[in-house]
Protein backbone atom coordinates (compact mmCIF):
# COMPACT_ATOMS: atom_id res chain seq x y z
CA UNK A 1 0.00 0.00 0.00
CA UNK A 2 2.05 2.70 -1.21
CA UNK A 3 1.22 6.86 -0.38
CA UNK A 4 1.56 8.71 -4.05
CA UNK A 5 2.49 12.66 -4.19
CA UNK A 6 0.35 15.39 -4.59
CA UNK A 7 0.23 16.85 -8.26
CA UNK A 8 1.32 20.07 -7.81
CA UNK A 9 -1.96 22.21 -8.89
CA UNK A 10 -3.75 20.28 -6.20
CA UNK A 11 -3.92 23.26 -4.29
CA UNK A 12 -4.95 25.68 -6.98
CA UNK A 13 -7.64 23.21 -8.16
CA UNK A 14 -9.09 23.44 -4.37
CA UNK A 15 -8.79 27.23 -4.32
CA UNK A 16 -10.64 27.29 -7.68
CA UNK A 17 -13.23 25.09 -6.56
CA UNK A 18 -14.10 27.47 -3.23
CA UNK A 19 -14.02 30.68 -5.40
CA UNK A 20 -16.75 28.85 -7.93
CA UNK A 21 -19.13 27.96 -5.61
CA UNK A 22 -19.12 30.87 -3.82
CA UNK A 23 -19.58 32.45 -7.22
CA UNK A 24 -22.87 30.53 -8.10
CA UNK A 25 -23.96 31.12 -4.64
CA UNK A 26 -23.59 34.90 -5.40
CA UNK A 27 -27.49 34.52 -6.62
CA UNK A 28 -28.93 34.85 -2.68
CA UNK A 29 -32.60 33.30 -3.46
CA UNK A 30 -30.82 30.43 -1.86
CA UNK A 31 -30.91 31.63 1.00
CA UNK A 32 -34.31 32.77 1.90
CA UNK A 33 -35.02 29.03 0.89
CA UNK A 34 -32.71 27.63 3.28
CA UNK A 35 -33.98 29.88 5.87
CA UNK A 36 -37.72 28.91 5.66
CA UNK A 37 -36.70 25.15 5.66
CA UNK A 38 -34.33 25.42 8.29
CA UNK A 39 -37.88 27.39 10.16
CA UNK A 40 -40.00 25.05 9.29
CA UNK A 41 -38.03 21.51 10.48
CA UNK A 42 -37.44 23.18 13.94
CA UNK A 43 -40.71 23.64 14.36
CA UNK A 44 -41.56 19.79 13.54
CA UNK A 45 -38.69 18.24 16.05
CA UNK A 46 -40.72 17.94 18.96
CA UNK A 47 -43.47 15.93 16.71
CA UNK A 48 -40.45 13.84 14.74
CA UNK A 49 -39.51 13.26 18.33
CA UNK A 50 -42.91 12.08 19.42
CA UNK A 51 -43.82 9.72 16.19
CA UNK A 52 -40.34 8.05 16.81
CA UNK A 53 -41.72 6.92 20.40
CA UNK A 54 -44.69 4.78 18.45
CA UNK A 55 -42.60 2.45 16.89
CA UNK A 56 -39.32 -0.09 17.59
CA UNK A 57 -36.42 -0.26 14.73
CA UNK A 58 -35.75 -3.18 13.66
CA UNK A 59 -32.32 -3.27 12.71
CA UNK A 60 -30.79 -3.98 9.63
CA UNK A 61 -33.27 -1.85 8.88
CA UNK A 62 -32.89 2.20 9.07
CA UNK A 63 -34.72 4.87 9.69
CA UNK A 64 -33.95 8.23 6.59
CA UNK A 65 -35.57 11.56 6.55
CA UNK A 66 -35.18 13.68 3.50
CA UNK A 67 -35.73 17.55 3.80
CA UNK A 68 -39.49 17.27 1.69
CA UNK A 69 -40.49 15.11 5.09
CA UNK A 70 -38.86 17.03 7.17
CA UNK A 71 -40.57 20.36 7.02
CA UNK A 72 -43.87 19.10 6.13
CA UNK A 73 -44.99 15.44 6.67
CA UNK A 74 -42.51 14.30 8.72
CA UNK A 75 -42.68 11.22 7.97
CA UNK A 76 -39.78 8.35 7.09
CA UNK A 77 -38.51 6.43 4.87
CA UNK A 78 -37.32 2.77 5.78
CA UNK A 79 -33.86 1.90 4.14
CA UNK A 80 -31.57 -1.16 3.96
CA UNK A 81 -28.34 -1.42 2.81
CA UNK A 82 -29.01 1.97 2.09
CA UNK A 83 -31.92 1.21 -0.43
CA UNK A 84 -35.51 3.00 -0.14
CA UNK A 85 -38.07 0.14 0.86
CA UNK A 86 -40.90 1.11 2.13
CA UNK A 87 -42.61 4.72 3.83
CA UNK A 88 -43.45 5.03 7.54
CA UNK A 89 -45.94 7.54 8.53
CA UNK A 90 -47.47 7.71 12.33
CA UNK A 91 -51.18 9.32 12.13
CA UNK A 92 -53.24 9.56 15.64
CA UNK A 93 -50.48 7.35 17.46
CA UNK A 94 -51.11 4.80 14.72
CA UNK A 95 -47.98 3.84 12.33
CA UNK A 96 -48.57 2.29 9.20
CA UNK A 97 -45.88 0.94 6.54
CA UNK A 98 -46.36 1.14 2.61
CA UNK A 99 -44.44 -0.17 0.01
CA UNK A 100 -46.38 1.01 -3.00
CA UNK A 101 -43.01 2.54 -4.02
CA UNK A 102 -40.47 0.63 -3.54
CA UNK A 103 -42.13 -2.76 -4.89
CA UNK A 104 -40.30 -2.74 -8.05
CA UNK A 105 -36.90 -1.81 -6.43
CA UNK A 106 -37.55 -4.33 -3.96
CA UNK A 107 -37.90 -7.00 -5.83
CA UNK A 108 -35.15 -6.20 -8.68
CA UNK A 109 -32.67 -5.28 -5.56
CA UNK A 110 -33.36 -8.55 -3.03
CA UNK A 111 -36.12 -10.77 -4.17
CA UNK A 112 -38.75 -9.42 -2.07
CA UNK A 113 -42.16 -8.63 -3.94
CA UNK A 114 -44.25 -7.83 -0.73
CA UNK A 115 -47.27 -5.10 -0.96
CA UNK A 116 -48.05 -3.26 1.93
CA UNK A 117 -50.54 -0.37 1.47
CA UNK A 118 -50.60 1.59 4.74
CA UNK A 119 -50.57 -1.75 6.63
CA UNK A 120 -50.37 -1.38 10.60
CA UNK A 121 -46.81 -1.98 11.48
CA UNK A 122 -47.94 -4.31 14.25
CA UNK A 123 -49.58 -6.50 11.37
CA UNK A 124 -48.90 -9.53 11.00
CA UNK A 125 -48.18 -8.60 7.50
CA UNK A 126 -45.30 -5.88 8.32
CA UNK A 127 -44.11 -8.27 10.64
CA UNK A 128 -43.46 -11.16 8.05
CA UNK A 129 -42.06 -7.65 5.93
CA UNK A 130 -39.42 -6.77 8.61
CA UNK A 131 -38.23 -10.52 9.19
CA UNK A 132 -37.64 -11.33 5.17
CA UNK A 133 -35.21 -8.31 5.56
CA UNK A 134 -34.22 -9.48 9.16
CA UNK A 135 -32.49 -12.27 7.31
CA UNK A 136 -30.03 -9.78 5.70
CA UNK A 137 -30.74 -11.03 1.53
CA UNK A 138 -27.44 -10.18 -0.50
CA UNK A 139 -28.55 -7.44 -3.05
CA UNK A 140 -29.29 -8.63 -6.62
CA UNK A 141 -28.96 -5.81 -8.51
CA UNK A 142 -25.10 -4.44 -7.95
CA UNK A 143 -25.57 -0.78 -9.98
CA UNK A 144 -22.75 1.68 -9.30
CA UNK A 145 -25.17 3.63 -7.23
CA UNK A 146 -26.85 0.96 -5.13
CA UNK A 147 -23.34 -0.08 -3.98
CA UNK A 148 -22.65 4.02 -2.96
CA UNK A 149 -25.84 3.81 -1.03
CA UNK A 150 -24.87 0.63 0.59
CA UNK A 151 -21.10 2.07 1.69
CA UNK A 152 -22.76 5.20 2.53
CA UNK A 153 -25.36 3.05 5.57
CA UNK A 154 -22.29 1.15 6.47
CA UNK A 155 -20.62 3.85 7.12
CA UNK A 156 -23.16 5.73 9.09
CA UNK A 157 -24.00 2.46 11.15
CA UNK A 158 -20.46 2.39 12.39
CA UNK A 159 -19.92 6.52 13.11
CA UNK A 160 -23.84 5.71 14.78
CA UNK A 161 -22.54 3.00 17.24
CA UNK A 162 -22.64 4.22 21.18
CA UNK A 163 -20.14 2.07 22.69
CA UNK A 164 -16.48 3.69 22.36
CA UNK A 165 -15.02 -0.19 22.71
CA UNK A 166 -16.70 -1.00 19.77
CA UNK A 167 -16.30 2.15 17.37
CA UNK A 168 -13.08 2.01 15.32
CA UNK A 169 -13.43 5.56 15.28
CA UNK A 170 -14.34 7.23 18.63
CA UNK A 171 -15.01 10.80 18.25
CA UNK A 172 -17.40 10.69 15.57
CA UNK A 173 -21.16 10.78 15.50
CA UNK A 174 -23.34 10.99 12.20
CA UNK A 175 -26.30 13.90 11.84
CA UNK A 176 -29.54 12.63 12.83
CA UNK A 177 -32.13 14.64 12.81
CA UNK A 178 -34.24 15.35 16.06
CA UNK A 179 -31.69 11.96 16.94
CA UNK A 180 -34.05 9.79 15.27
CA UNK A 181 -33.61 9.47 11.62
CA UNK A 182 -30.09 9.92 9.53
CA UNK A 183 -30.44 13.19 7.45
CA UNK A 184 -30.13 13.51 3.77
CA UNK A 185 -28.99 17.26 3.26
CA UNK A 186 -29.60 18.63 0.36
CA UNK A 187 -27.19 21.40 -1.14
CA UNK A 188 -28.11 24.42 -4.17
CA UNK A 189 -25.50 23.05 -6.39
CA UNK A 190 -24.25 20.03 -8.87
CA UNK A 191 -20.88 18.97 -8.73
CA UNK A 192 -20.21 16.89 -10.87
CA UNK A 193 -17.27 13.90 -11.15
CA UNK A 194 -15.79 16.04 -14.14
CA UNK A 195 -15.51 19.32 -11.40
CA UNK A 196 -18.21 21.16 -13.20
CA UNK A 197 -19.88 22.86 -10.21
CA UNK A 198 -23.57 24.72 -11.06
CA UNK A 199 -26.10 26.52 -8.55
CA UNK A 200 -29.80 24.34 -8.71
CA UNK A 201 -32.23 24.80 -7.32
CA UNK A 202 -32.42 21.25 -6.69
CA UNK A 203 -28.71 20.60 -5.98
CA UNK A 204 -26.84 17.49 -5.37
CA UNK A 205 -27.45 15.76 -1.82
CA UNK A 206 -24.14 15.58 0.57
CA UNK A 207 -23.11 12.04 1.03
CA UNK A 208 -22.66 11.86 4.66
CA UNK A 209 -23.05 14.31 7.69
CA UNK A 210 -21.48 14.35 10.76
CA UNK A 211 -20.05 15.53 14.30
CA UNK A 212 -16.27 15.17 14.84
CA UNK A 213 -15.02 16.27 18.79
CA UNK A 214 -11.56 17.46 18.88
CA UNK A 215 -10.37 17.89 22.59
CA UNK A 216 -13.43 19.33 24.27
CA UNK A 217 -14.94 20.70 21.23
CA UNK A 218 -17.16 19.88 18.28
CA UNK A 219 -17.59 20.57 14.56
CA UNK A 220 -18.66 19.43 11.58
CA UNK A 221 -17.59 16.77 9.13
CA UNK A 222 -19.00 17.54 5.42
CA UNK A 223 -18.04 13.46 3.89
CA UNK A 224 -17.78 12.43 0.17
CA UNK A 225 -18.36 8.50 -0.15
CA UNK A 226 -17.04 6.79 -3.05
CA UNK A 227 -17.33 3.09 -4.22
CA UNK A 228 -14.05 2.66 -6.18
CA UNK A 229 -10.45 3.44 -5.71
CA UNK A 230 -9.17 4.37 -9.60
CA UNK A 231 -6.20 5.64 -10.88
CA UNK A 232 -8.26 8.44 -12.81
CA UNK A 233 -10.71 9.16 -9.94
CA UNK A 234 -8.02 9.55 -6.98
CA UNK A 235 -8.52 11.03 -3.60
CA UNK A 236 -7.33 14.19 -4.85
CA UNK A 237 -10.31 14.47 -7.56
CA UNK A 238 -12.77 12.94 -4.89
CA UNK A 239 -12.45 16.07 -2.18
CA UNK A 240 -12.89 18.34 -4.92
CA UNK A 241 -17.17 17.35 -4.70
CA UNK A 242 -16.61 17.45 -0.89
CA UNK A 243 -15.08 20.58 -0.95
CA UNK A 244 -17.73 21.81 -2.93
CA UNK A 245 -19.98 21.00 -0.79
CA UNK A 246 -18.76 22.52 2.31
CA UNK A 247 -18.24 25.86 0.98
CA UNK A 248 -21.81 25.31 0.65
CA UNK A 249 -22.56 24.35 4.05
CA UNK A 250 -19.88 27.37 5.08
CA UNK A 251 -22.07 29.84 3.11
CA UNK A 252 -25.29 28.46 4.85
CA UNK A 253 -24.28 28.73 8.42
CA UNK A 254 -23.05 32.16 7.73
CA UNK A 255 -26.44 32.84 6.20
CA UNK A 256 -29.38 34.15 8.40
CA UNK A 257 -30.92 30.93 8.74
CA UNK A 258 -27.15 29.16 9.90
CA UNK A 259 -27.78 29.38 14.14
CA UNK A 260 -30.86 27.35 13.24
CA UNK A 261 -29.17 24.72 10.75
CA UNK A 262 -26.24 24.38 13.34
CA UNK A 263 -28.81 23.53 16.17
CA UNK A 264 -30.52 20.98 13.59
CA UNK A 265 -27.04 19.55 12.82
CA UNK A 266 -27.30 18.72 16.58
CA UNK A 267 -25.55 21.19 18.64
CA UNK A 268 -26.10 22.15 21.64
CA UNK A 269 -23.72 25.63 21.98
CA UNK A 270 -23.74 28.48 19.73
CA UNK A 271 -22.50 29.02 15.91
CA UNK A 272 -18.44 29.62 16.64
CA UNK A 273 -17.33 32.41 15.39
CA UNK A 274 -14.70 30.93 13.99
CA UNK A 275 -15.67 27.30 12.23
CA UNK A 276 -13.60 24.63 11.03
CA UNK A 277 -15.65 22.26 9.22
CA UNK A 278 -14.16 18.94 8.20
CA UNK A 279 -14.35 18.03 4.76
CA UNK A 280 -13.37 14.81 4.30
CA UNK A 281 -13.56 11.75 1.41
CA UNK A 282 -14.25 8.03 2.85
CA UNK A 283 -12.79 5.77 -0.55
CA UNK A 284 -11.82 2.22 -0.52
CA UNK A 285 -8.53 0.89 0.40
CA UNK A 286 -6.48 0.59 -2.53
CA UNK A 287 -2.63 -0.36 -4.03
CA UNK A 288 -2.38 3.37 -3.97
CA UNK A 289 -3.28 6.09 -1.49
CA UNK A 290 -3.52 9.71 -2.00
CA UNK A 291 -2.47 10.86 1.45
CA UNK A 292 -3.00 14.98 1.70
CA UNK A 293 -0.37 16.65 4.07
CA UNK A 294 -1.31 16.99 7.68
CA UNK A 295 -2.97 20.42 8.14
CA UNK A 296 -4.23 21.53 4.89
CA UNK A 297 -6.63 23.72 4.99
CA UNK A 298 -8.54 27.05 3.56
CA UNK A 299 -9.19 29.80 4.95
CA UNK A 300 -12.57 32.14 4.19
CA UNK A 301 -13.19 34.82 5.92
CA UNK A 302 -13.18 34.17 9.59
CA UNK A 303 -13.67 29.89 9.27
CA UNK A 304 -11.23 27.11 7.71
CA UNK A 305 -12.08 24.35 5.44
CA UNK A 306 -9.61 21.19 6.67
CA UNK A 307 -9.15 18.43 4.51
CA UNK A 308 -8.89 14.42 5.73
CA UNK A 309 -9.29 11.42 4.66
CA UNK A 310 -10.80 7.68 5.04
CA UNK A 311 -9.66 4.43 3.39
CA UNK A 312 -12.23 1.25 4.20
CA UNK A 313 -12.72 -2.21 3.50
CA UNK A 314 -16.01 -3.92 3.11
CA UNK A 315 -17.08 -7.15 2.87
CA UNK A 316 -21.21 -7.53 2.76
CA UNK A 317 -22.20 -5.26 5.26
CA UNK A 318 -19.25 -5.45 7.55
CA UNK A 319 -16.52 -2.48 7.23
CA UNK A 320 -13.20 -2.22 8.12
CA UNK A 321 -11.44 1.10 8.59
CA UNK A 322 -7.97 0.82 7.00
CA UNK A 323 -6.63 4.38 7.71
CA UNK A 324 -7.81 7.77 8.65
CA UNK A 325 -6.71 10.97 9.41
CA UNK A 326 -9.41 13.06 12.21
Amino acid sequence: MATTKLSNNFIENCEATIAKVQEELRNNEWKGKYENYAKDIALNLEMIKKKKKQFHQWEPINLYMNITQAKGSTNFSLRYLGQNIAALNVKNNEVFISTEKSTLQNKKNFGIDTVLKNVEWSSKEAANFRKKFQKKPKRMDHGKKNNEHRIENVLLKEFAKKSASTKQITNIQPVKLADTAYFQMPTALRASKQNKINFAEKGGGIDILARIKKGSKSTLCIMEVKDENKPNEPATKAIQQALAYATFIRELLRSDGGKTWWKLFGFNGALPQKLNLIVAVAMPDGDKQEMFSEGIEFIIENDKLILHQLYFKTEGDKLKIVKHTF
